[in-house]
């Protein structure tokens, strides 16, 4: 028997079928404000490196986020089936086959008290894996998104900080309380605005790079070129474009599960994959073409200005940048307010691409931290669903309903209220570590999130996926199938990304140079 699903997803967004929508809250969310760094990862390998390697990364990103969609479909059927939960409530032990088709209805039936619940990380892992990986792979998918958070609201903070001329701790609360209210109660609206806020930002980026390519042509300095220090723009590159199949959960709630719109879904989340990589390397090159990469770069005309002295002028370089954590927006500013006055006012653009970029990034990678923690919630209040009751004859039929009816509605209010209380003491840590703990965030960031990126690439997804399409769930079908070679292809993935978990290990602890 096969099990079809027409329509699994929440149809409250009918809007965000477009394509366009879909393809700029992908931006929106694999961007962040990683582009902002990732000119300093080149400073010793030049721009042709980049290139090569991000296409490597861009090779291996797209059938990863594939392999996510097909996990994605087989736990959607299983839960739309009812056969995910109708094993937690037994109607009694026996293992006849009446009561396992008892158990099945009532597990359907308990389905329906959750009918509105979105696919999420603990979905795939409930679905899926035993106890003890589940808790691994939700608190791996957990961290992941967390440390992505924190990165954003410090960057925010200091960002509107710098703007007000405060300091950052001045305004972190209201940065983080005011975006934390939009994510839990205003979800449907973000839905619409971050797109716009996408594409606006994509035009100032667009502004910025076409500006520093004209001074870039009038500057002329050599772009030096180096294959031997590639590991570090190599793991940038993978962990800024791989952030697709991390969101992928949270925009499947959004499309029909029908083969057109999948497919749609995935050449949409192809084409937001392409285009950031485009972005992405025309802004690296942009400003490469501007910033030199090293002191010994440095054009002499430069050195005769005021700004810069024999023992100062190393911070006009993305080297410079890379060692003392800075972004490199900020020598670029310098070269263009300083040295090429008739572009003083691009300064403003960066300035307005930095303020809509950070509350976008911690909105875009809000969504998908919040949607796992409803699903840890909701996996929580399953081990605790109300018995139906009893109906002994027809005189209290009416009675036991009404009865019924009520216990879920108060179900509802306290898994609800629980919800929202659990997302509350999650943006409250949030902004405590902000508060105290900035100094350790940024050390964990360094060392452990790019491993932590390459774990749950190169292992839970290619298992996730051997499970799901297991003989296990044959009788499962998909709008969306795939072929059987696929699984040499996660077999592949899984290989690719423990190699570069141990790159990261050796880079981190210095045996190979970053």
């Amino acid at each position: 028997m096969y099990l079809n699903t027409p329509n699994i997803c929440n149809n409250n967004f009918p809007f965000f079928y477009m394509p366009y929508l879909t393809d700029f809250i992908c931006i929106a969310y694999m961007q962040g404000c990683s582009f902002l760094a990732l000119p300093n990862s080149i400073a010793n390998t030049g721009i042709k490196p980049f290139i090569g390697v991000y296409f490597i990364a861009l090779v291996v990103e797209i059938p990863l986020t594939f392999l996510v969609l097909v996990i994605i479909q087989k736990a959607a059927v299983l839960r739309k089936s009812g056969r995910l939960y109708a094993k937690l409530k037994q109607l009694n032990a026996d293992n006849s086959e009446d009561d396992d088709i008892d158990s099945d209805a009532k597990g359907s039936e308990n389905e329906k008290k959750f009918n509105d619940t979105e696919i999420n990380f603990h979905l795939l892992s409930e679905s899926f894996l035993p106890w003890f990986l589940q808790i691994a792979f939700d608190a791996l998918c957990f961290g992941l998104l967390f440390n992505a958070e924190i990165a954003n609201a410090l960057s925010g903070s200091q960002v509107f900080g710098h703007l007000l001329r405060i300091k950052f701790k001045n305004i972190l609360a209201l940065f983080v309380w005011i975006e934390a209210f939009l994510l839990i109660f205003a979800r449907r609206l973000l839905n619409l605005v971050i797109p716009i806020a996408s594409l606006v930002r994509c035009i100032i980026l667009l502004i910025m790079i076409i500006i520093c390519f004209i001074v870039g042509h009038s500057v002329h300095h050599p772009i030096h070129n180096s294959w031997q220090r590639i590991s570090s723009p190599f793991l940038i590159c993978l962990v800024s474009i791989g952030g697709m199949a991390r969101i992928m959960p949270y925009l499947a709630n959004f499309v029909p599960f029908e083969r057109k719109n999948l497919m749609y879904l995935i050449l949409t989340t192809a084409l937001a994959q392409c285009s950031v990589a485009l972005f992405n390397i025309l802004w690296v090159y942009a400003v490469v073409s501007v910033v030199p990469q090293t002191c010994h770069d440095i054009p002499s005309t430069f050195m005769i200005q005021n700004l810069t002295t024999e023992n100062s002028h190393c911070d006009l370089t993305l080297l410079w940048g890379k060692n003392h954590g800075e972004i490199a927006t900020n020598p670029l500013v310098k070269i263009l307010t300083v040295y090429y006055v008739q572009y003083k006012w691009v300064a403003s653009v960066v300035i307005g691409c930095l303020v809509l970029s950070t509350p976008m990034s911690f909105l875009a990678n809000g969504m998908p931290l919040i949607t796992l923690a409803s699903g840890i919630n909701e996996g929580i209040w399953h081990h605790y669903l109300p018995d139906e009751p009893v109906v002994i004859s027809e005189h209290n039929q009416q009675v036991a309903k009404n009865s019924s009816n009520k216990k879920k509605r108060n179900f509802r209010l306290c898994m609800r209220l629980s919800e929202i209380l659990l997302q509350v003491i999650i943006f409250t840590a949030l902004y405590l570590i902000c508060l105290f703990c900035p100094q350790a965030f940024y050390i964990f960031a360094n060392y452990g999130a790019s491993l932590a990126s390459f774990l749950y690439s190169g292992i839970f997804i290619p298992i996730l996926f051997y499970i799901a399409t297991s003989k296990k769930y044959d009788d499962i079908e998909i709008p969306l199938p795939v072929s059987s070679m696929f699984r040499y292809v996660a077999s592949i993935l899984m290989v690719f990304y423990m190699a570069m978990a141990v790159v990261a290990i050796l880079v981190t602890v210095k045996v190979i140079p970053d």
